[in-house]
């Protein structure tokens, strides 16, 4: 399995299955056979598609930090089959980021904590991501306005402090709203 995943510096392959990769942080570069290079940033996640040559790497000056998920099924076979996942449109930056980190965080927890084997948790979790993703693709289109950077700005900071009781007029004030 190891020699699967292992690529020179810049990555370059056409593996077999279907993958999410989430930038956390950094920035860099994605292409692939369906789309032309394009930049990516933190926040952003792009997906591989099977059999689909592709290639990325971070910046040299950035790097970035990424985290990834391989999904596979009856349920990812026949998005990809019905192109509600577009090769064409293979990087997203995410509205949504704090909900979709919190979530891919949440399966790797589980992934690192639980024996393997099926888990319809574990799946449902992962097509929660996926559905993330194609709801990007299909309902937003340009980058987000400014009220949605502040909605995204506003859960952020209170998925961070989720632990704590933050009234929202103070996160409302920090915001400028």
């Amino acid at each position: 399995h190891r020699d699967l995943h292992s690529f020179p510096t810049r990555r370059s392959s056409d593996l077999g299955t279907f993958q999410i990769v989430f930038v956390l942080d950094g920035t860099g570069t994605f292409e692939s056979a369906s789309c032309p290079a394009r930049a990516v940033t933190a926040g952003s996640v792009f997906l591989l598609f099977p059999r689909e040559w592709h290639r990325y790497q971070p910046d040299r000056g950035t790097g970035w930090v990424e985290s990834w998920l391989e999904i596979d099924g009856r349920i990812v076979r026949r998005l990809l089959q019905e192109r509600l996942l577009d090769p064409r449109l293979p990087v997203h930056v995410l509205r949504r980021r704090a909900r979709f980190e919190a979530l891919l965080e949440q399966i790797h927890a589980r992934l690192r904590d639980e024996s393997s084997g099926f888990d319809p948790e574990l799946s449902a979790a992962a097509l929660g991501l996926v559905a993330q993703i194609v709801a990007e693709q299909h309902l937003h289109s340009g980058p987000p306005t400014a009220v949605e950077q502040v909605v995204t700005r506003a859960q952020a900071m209170l998925a961070e402090a989720s632990h704590q009781n933050v009234p929202i007029p103070e996160v409302a004030r920090s915001l400028g709203i």
